[in-house]
């Protein structure tokens, strides 16, 4: 299932962390990829337009904002976003020579089907190239040209191999990536429902191993289950401030947390879940306890966590707790 992201912001934003201020049913002050907010999308191959946006990031150094346009197999960058206007043009394209041009590609300049992205703290653009069965690393990405080759490549021995596979160093269908601050690249590997953890990215080469995963024992097993230790089909996750990993495991329509997350031994419980009562349960409903096809999440600065619940149609939210305190002069 796919879900379509509208970019919309708000008077104020700060990332997404304002959002957990805002009054019921705000308006919004911006949309890009239609020139207003009575127009609908058509995905036309121009600057300001997106065939099914899928992702969005913006970079914490430059504030310009990226999109994942993946029914054009590209990525959208546009200007910082106090420099926006509605409809605005995208300055540059990833994946795409030029922007009219869609097809996908298995290249080094190609994309086929991107969906997450994330920008970490160095400025560097982490893209699932879902329909590859790859990740991409773009250096300096708010600065790129059109058509700027990627500098590495994960989940695949080299830029011109796409075949899926279960291993330390394959994938299938990833579809979100994250950087934490410890230098750890966090892939959710949709089709082989684990997560995967690359240490110490900035010094690995392409095609590099995996250094352990959740959701299965072993880099060899792809089974799916209903515990504490499982997914089936996760398709998001991020890290919050408090080093917690959380991943939406979709089709168990639930949200599981994994604390202390990049010293956990391959196959570890999750420490927590939201949108059921325990472990072993899967059911999906409408409450405030409940949650049915999530597909994507975020964490906000003020420690709020957003999670989009897709077919309740819905972002609902929970400010989470704290759990380092903060350390006192002795008197």
């Amino acid at each position: 299932m796919k879900t379509i992201l509208h970019l919309l912001t708000f008077t104020g934003l700060s990332l997404i962390s304002a959002l957990a201020q805002f009054p019921n049913f705000p308006a919004a002050d911006l949309v890009l990829g239609v020139p207003d907010f009575e127009t609908t999308g058509n995905g036309a191959s121009l600057p300001s337009r997106m065939g099914q946006p899928m992702g969005l990031a913006i970079d914490p150094l430059t504030r310009k904002v990226f999109v994942t346009a993946q029914d054009q197999n590209r990525v959208l960058r546009f200007a910082r976003i106090e420099d926006l206007n509605n409809g605005a043009n995208a300055e540059a394209v990833l994946g795409q020579i030029n922007f009219s041009s869609t097809g996908g590609a298995p290249t080094q300049t190609g994309l086929n089907q991107p969906s997450g992205l994330h920008v970490d703290g160095l400025g560097r653009l982490w893209v699932a190239d879902y329909g590859n069965n790859r990740v991409l690393l773009f250096l300096g990405a708010s600065t790129l040209a059109n058509g700027a080759a990627a500098d590495r490549v994960y989940g695949q021995p080299d830029f011109n191999t796409t075949s899926a596979d279960l291993t330390n160093s394959k994938m299938d269908r990833p579809n979100a990536v994250y950087v934490d601050d410890d230098d750890n690249l966090w892939v959710a590997d949709q089709n082989n429902h684990r997560i995967l953890r690359f240490s110490s990215i900035s010094n690995r080469s392409n095609g590099a191993a995996a250094f352990s995963v959740l959701g299965q024992l072993n880099f060899t097993s792809k089974s799916t289950g209903t515990t504490n230790a499982k997914f089936d089909s996760p398709s998001g996750l991020t890290l919050d401030a408090e080093d917690r990993l959380w991943v939406v495991d979709r089709d168990n329509h639930r949200v599981l947390r994994f604390d202390d997350a990049a010293n956990l031994a391959s196959g570890s419980a999750a420490s927590g879940v939201l949108g059921q009562p325990d472990f072993t349960s899967n059911g999906f409903a409408l409450s405030a306890q409940n949650l049915e096809i999530p597909v994507d999440l975020l964490t906000d600065d003020l420690g709020t966590l957003w999670v989009v619940d897709s077919e309740n149609s819905r972002v609902v939210s929970r400010t989470l707790p704290r759990r380092r305190t903060e350390l006192r002069p002795t008197e």
